[in-house]
């Protein structure tokens, strides 16, 4: 199997401030983000920060914390450096194509492979998948090359329904009617 497949990445625990290049420049950002810094590197709590200046769509909005992430999960060059960076202290400015951050790495772990035990279940899972796959190949290759075995088109066109898609879609519009209709109550 693979074991590339049952290895635990490092992970870092990540805070951070991120602010848009929308409606600003890079420059204007970057100003932004330093000054947020600032506060930070001054004491102020992390939560009250980035309420104030976090622009980002994460559920950290709010506040400014990743929790643990793998290096995979960040965008490339904020992995890089949220894997590279000193523990406890906040980053200089990390400008990407559309906003700049800043980033506080709380603590790390190494990754790890994961032990026979703990994988054992899921390697079995994957074998019996490709076990079934292979018979049931094995199966339709044997019904596929069977002489005996013919298709009769004429029966399978029987077999199809004549369904006027044009009454669905009036009986879909109907029942979204009905419903909204429902909602006004």
């Amino acid at each position: 199997t693979d074991t590339a497949r049952f290895k635990q990445p490092a992970l870092a625990r990540v805070k951070h401030i991120v602010v848009s290049h929308m409606n600003r420049t890079p420059e204007m950002a970057r100003a932004r983000v330093e000054e947020a810094r600032a506060k930070l590197l001054a004491g102020k709590p992390l939560p009250e920060i980035s309420e104030e200046y976090n622009e980002g769509p994460m559920v950290s909005r709010k506040t400014g914390d990743l929790g643990e992430v793998a290096q995979k999960d960040l965008e490339p060059t904020l992995g890089e450096k949220a894997f590279s960076m000193p523990l406890k202290t906040w980053s200089e400015p990390i400008a990407l194509r559309t906003s700049t951050h800043i980033m506080y790495i709380e603590s790390r772990k190494p990754g790890y492979q994961l032990k026979f035990e703990d994988v054992k279940a899921a390697i079995i899972e994957d074998e019996t998948d490709k076990l079934r796959k292979l018979a049931t190949e094995r199966l339709l290759t044997s019904i596929r090359t069977d002489p005996k075995n013919t298709a009769y088109k004429d029966r399978a066109d029987a077999l199809r329904s004549k369904f006027d898609m044009s009454k669905a879609d009036a009986a879909q519009r109907e029942a979204i009617r009905q419903i909204e209709a429902e909602k006004t109550f």
